[in-house]
């Protein structure tokens, strides 16, 4: 009893050390106190004692900061396992450590159990709340909600920043961009999550008075909703290719009926805006549709199959492509993807983006 009071005064000397907020180390010590226990052991035999659901992470960081800071994986009982495993007791525990790891990943603070690991993790990421992350961070939010087709301050709504903050544990927006700007996650993780938030919440206050009309264009059949004369005939425009899912806009034009552009077309500015006209996807469609994707790669063996089969694991189909290589000796890769949702197309950038030697990965107008 008296070495494991010994054991965890010690650890509480450590926190100290690492937590230097006086609150961040009050709420480390009344959070862990009076937890169930969980027995495990390092690989040489020592006990190191942790809360109940604890995972790899907990552990990392109850054996050194340094070590829960530089962690990428972890063994127990000589197998590898996900940082979410829930360790047991008796397990033996190894951390697998990198001196090129940029840190913790932000979703640690949603996998770790304890309050000792989240508040290193937090004291982490407190040094890289440097003004120039913030800065980067919401300029690489900026660009890749513009590449997705939307404007930052559309889908920052209350309800979409609550959704992201509650998937990130988030508690400030500059906390949100110095995550981005640091490497802790990937612009698009939090891009996409406000896409769909903000897609979900405009699907549910959809206009009820617009009128359904059917346009057939090629093999596709899209459903569009419009306000005015059930009459008018309606053609998607070539300039900006709209699919279901994009946010659109009509424009009744003389003898064509109305084209249906996407809201952030570069055209829309030079039209007269009295001819615009409220339009929007019908909810129900079901049927799929194609978008024109461009990826931009180094030029290396392998790399077309790398991405057919990351999109191939995705289950979306292919339907066009061809590739070239530019004068620069880059590899220009052109696809057609059949789509059941525009969300997918988020989804699919970022499977891409994280294949080793992709340079750009965006969607092709007209």
């Amino acid at each position: 009893i008296f070495d494991k009071r010994v054991a965890f005064l010690r650890e509480i000397m450590e926190w100290e050390g690492d937590l230097k907020d006086s609150v961040d180390f009050l709420t480390t010590i009344k959070g862990d106190l009076y937890t169930g226990e969980v027995l495990v052991f390092t690989p040489k035999g020592d006990v190191i004692s942790l809360a109940e659901n604890s995972t790899p992470i907990d552990f990392a960081y109850r054996i050194h900061s340094a070590v829960g800071n530089k962690c990428t994986g972890a063994i127990v009982n000589s197998k590898i396992v996900p940082l979410t495993y829930t360790l047991k007791v008796g397990d033996v525990v190894s951390i697998i450590t990198s001196k090129q790891s940029k840190g913790p990943s932000w979703d640690w603070l949603k996998i770790a159990k304890t309050n000792g690991a989240k508040g290193k993790i937090r004291q982490f990421f407190k040094k890289e709340m440097k003004e120039e992350n913030v800065k980067r961070g919401k300029q690489l939010l900026e660009t890749d909600a513009k590449r997705r087709g939307f404007a930052l301050p559309e889908i920052m709504g209350e309800k979409q920043i609550a959704v992201v903050f509650a998937k990130f544990a988030y508690t400030s927006i500059d906390e949100m961009y110095a995550s981005i700007g640091c490497g802790a996650v990937t612009v698009g993780q939090v891009s996409v999550k406000l896409i769909d938030s903000y897609i979900s919440e405009i699907e549910k206050n959809k206009p009820k008075d617009f009128i359904r009309v059917s346009q057939k264009t090629g093999n596709q059949n899209h459903n569009v909703l419009i306000s005015g004369n059930a009459g008018m005939q309606v053609r998607m425009s070539g300039c900006c290719s709209p699919v279901p899912g994009d946010q659109i806009v009509g424009f009744i034009s003389r003898g064509r009926g109305v084209s249906i552009h996407r809201k952030n077309c570069p055209n829309i500015s030079a039209l007269e805006e009295e001819r615009l006209i409220d339009a929007t996807w019908v909810s129900e469609l079901s049927q799929s549709f194609s978008v024109m994707m461009q990826i931009d790669a180094l030029n290396s063996d392998g790399i077309i199959a790398e991405v057919m089969v990351a999109l191939a694991n995705m289950n979306i189909p292919i339907t066009v492509i061809n590739a070239r290589v530019d004068k620069n000796k880059i590899a220009v890769i052109n696809l057609t993807l059949t789509l059941k949702n525009i969300e997918d197309l988020g989804k699919i950038i970022i499977k891409i983006e994280a294949i080793d030697g992709i340079i750009n990965v965006f969607r092709k107008n007209g």
